[in-house]
């Protein structure tokens, strides 16, 4: 499931990246596409940091956001692999621009 989900993502950002070429643009994108809320789903993959359903909403600009949180349980530290640097090298492959 995981892995269609995947395939599904990627022939997504295929399309949009080839849009903003086809556009000109001097940067691409791939829109955020995989990740909700950037910063917790970036740091939530580090050694020693965790999401948790938080006990209250969020205030964020009048808006009540979600009921969700990260703590750091240890020394934090980058994990041998993270989903992110994935993602980055599939963008840049579907850019056609190299690391």
């Amino acid at each position: 499931m995981v892995s269609e989900l995947r395939e599904l993502e990627n022939q997504a950002i295929v399309k949009i990246v080839e849009k903003q070429k086809e556009l000109d643009f001097k940067a691409v994108t791939d829109g955020e596409l995989r990740r909700a809320w950037w910063h917790y789903n970036f740091l939530e993959q580090l050694n020693e940091v965790e999401g948790y359903v938080t006990q209250q909403l969020l205030h964020f600009k009048g808006a009540d956001t979600k009921t969700y949180g990260i703590r750091i349980t240890d020394d934090i530290s980058f994990p041998d692999e993270h989903p992110f640097v994935e993602d980055l090298i599939f963008l840049q492959r579907v850019a056609n621009k190299p690391l």
